[in-house]
């Protein structure tokens, strides 16, 4: 914790420089602590949280890998492989910020499954640079509530699934701010045709599924619903078996 409080980018967003001639070292360091984010969380929050997290939620293995994925957080530069994999050298790589990290299909598994880790955690990585390859199947939602989708798509069940992964139970935005989610795209190029054919098939799709009047219907004071005897279940039950062949 006192190493990752010691890099450049923490100590610009929460600790309190202007003040540094007013205020003892113990002060400043309370301040930086008790410093809250957008969202209102402060890193003695975010820390009591993660220990709460370790010794309550997680399985002696879960929190063995945790604890791994802490130890081994990446406070100086970082560098990132570029995408041509015939030459992996130090001199094809970028030099990018601690708090950046990168996930593509040239990223081992061990290091995809590291990286979701510390992503859960208040350490770095801050920014998780993915591919399609952790669009969905990962955690990663106990420190992030925002997405952007550079990579547009065509069906938006696929944004959907994406925007999933950090909107699960036990997520930072869950009974406090919403997950917002960005879908940046440059005007009069095939990007923004993409994102209108996308939102477009996302209107339909509440339109031929009732999303909205579902939403509107369904509230925290809803009377619990009446379960629907078996025998109407079935008697409205669509049968496709053809008669005289047994059953498909």
């Amino acid at each position: 914790m006192r190493r990752f409080l010691r890099v450049t980018t923490t100590l610009a967003r929460c600790f309190p420089l202007a003040e540094l001639d007013s205020l003892t070292p113990d002060q400043s360091a309370d301040n930086a602590l008790d410093h809250t984010d957008a969202s209102g969380h402060s890193w003695r929050r975010k820390f009591d949280g993660f220990i709460e997290f370790l010794t309550e939620q997680c399985s002696t293995g879960e929190r063995g890998l945790y604890l791994e994925a802490a130890l081994r957080t990446q406070t100086g530069g970082i560098r990132v492989e570029e995408a041509d994999e015939e030459d992996r050298d130090a001199s094809s790589s970028a030099l990018t910020l601690a708090n950046v990290q990168v996930a593509t299909g040239y990223t081992s598994g061990e290091k995809k499954a590291r990286l979701m880790r510390s992503f859960n955690t208040p350490f770095f990585p801050d920014v998780l640079v993915c591919s399609k390859v952790m669009g969905e199947g990962v955690d990663l939602q106990r420190f992030c509530r925002h997405v952007i989708h550079h990579d547009l798509a065509w069906n938006p069940s696929e944004i959907e699934q994406r925007t999933g992964r950090v909107d699960r139970l036990g997520c930072k935005a869950e009974g406090r701010h919403p997950i917002v989610v960005y879908l940046p795209y440059l005007a009069g190029t095939a990007d923004e045709r993409q994102y209108r054919v996308m939102s477009d098939r996302e209107q339909w799709f509440r339109v031929v599924m009732g999303q909205d009047e579902v939403a509107r219907l369904i509230t925290p004071e809803s009377a619990p619903a009446v379960p629907l005897p078996a025998a109407a279940s079935e008697e409205l039950s669509f049968h496709l078996d053809l008669p005289g062949a047994g059953g498909v």
